[in-house]
Parts: structure tokens; sequence; C-alpha cells
């Protein structure tokens, strides 16, 4: 029994060694966004030239009392060669919630610890002169190797009133890639493309 539980152990720990060795790194190509002028005054500010250290700095004003937040996430990537997107996860998150509780979602509380790591996020409800700043370092958000290599597609957004009014939404176009290939796609004269 004890060889079996020790080959079991190297297998495991092989593996484990390997996943960590296949992170995807994303590296924006093109991104868009839009807030709705009756609930926020948004804007989005681009720091740093070099697109692996590139920093995208949203800032919310509340213009009026948001009492809760329902977003929707969606993961795609590009599919048929080229002609499509497939979504590989859709989520429905209670943001408000969420915020209070992080631990009630943990594939999404992975991203959030990372983000609010230099962000400034407060609880809701957000009253009217509430700031929100979420800065946004994509390289630091690592994907696991299930996202295949290729192009990836991610969108946001944001509703309030039972889901009936849309607050903000983004989509964000990235290429995936592996760690040893970043100079290969940043060879491809990468710019970052806006709305």
């Amino acid at each position: 029994m004890r060889p079996r539980l020790l080959c079991m152990f190297v297998l495991f720990g092989a593996w484990w060694a390997m996943a960590i060795e296949v992170m995807l790194y994303p590296i924006i190509t093109h991104y868009d966004f839009r807030g709705n002028d009756k609930y926020i005054n948004s804007s989005i500010v681009v720091i740093g030239a070099n697109p692996l250290n590139k920093s995208f700095i949203l800032e919310f004003f509340v213009l009026r009392t948001i009492r809760d937040a329902k977003i929707v996430l969606t993961l795609s990537v590009r599919a048929f060669d080229g002609v499509g997107k497939t979504a590989l996860f859709t989520r429905f998150v209670d943001g408000c919630e969420f915020i209070r509780r992080p631990n009630s979602d943990r594939l999404i509380k992975a991203f959030y610890e990372e983000i609010t790591k230099h962000s400034r996020i407060k609880r809701c409800p957000y009253y009217p002169g509430d700031s929100i700043m979420i800065n946004i370092t994509p390289y630091s958000l690592a994907m696991p190797s299930i996202v295949p290599e290729t192009d990836c597609f991610f969108d946001v957004k944001t509703f309030t009133n039972a889901s009936t009014e849309l607050i903000f939404e983004t989509h964000w176009h990235s290429t995936m890639t592996r760690r040893e290939n970043v100079r290969k796609v940043l060879s491809k004269a990468h710019n970052v493309k806006t709305r």
C-alpha cells in the first residue's frame, strides 16, 4: 500500500509543478468601456507603455443612489478560425453580496483578491458623491491552462433595479499566452485599441 501512496504523491507533485509552469497571461489588445450617465460618471486611465506592465484604472463617481449591483461576467475564446466566439463560462454575481462575503464564489474571489490589492472598492449601497477606483493589471491575473492559448474575450455588465437598468459594461479583448511565448506575441506590434 505504501509504494502506491508514494507513487500517487510523486505524480500529484509532478502534475502540480507542471500546472504552475503552464499558466497563461493576458495581453490586452482592445477594450471598450461605457457607463450609464444616469448613475455614474466613469472614466478609464491607461498607465504604462509596456503591455506586460500596463495598468487600467477604472474610476466611477456615483451620481445616483445604487442599492444593488448584479454583475454578469463572461469569458469567451475565439473559435472556428476566428469566425465566432465560444463562451467558456458565464457567471452571475450579486456584487453587493460578494463584496460583503468574498468567499461566496471561490473562482471570482481569486481575481477579486488580486484586483483589490491596489483598488478602492467600498461596500454597497453607493450614494451620490461616492467614488470607486478599480486598478487592473492584466499580467498579474494569470489564468490556469484550462483556458486555451488563443484570443480571449472578457465581458462585464453591471445592472441595478432588479437587473433592469445597465450601470456600466466593459469588453476586454486579449491574447492569452504562456510566459515563454510572451516575447513572440509582443513582437507582433501590439498597440492597444480603444473603442
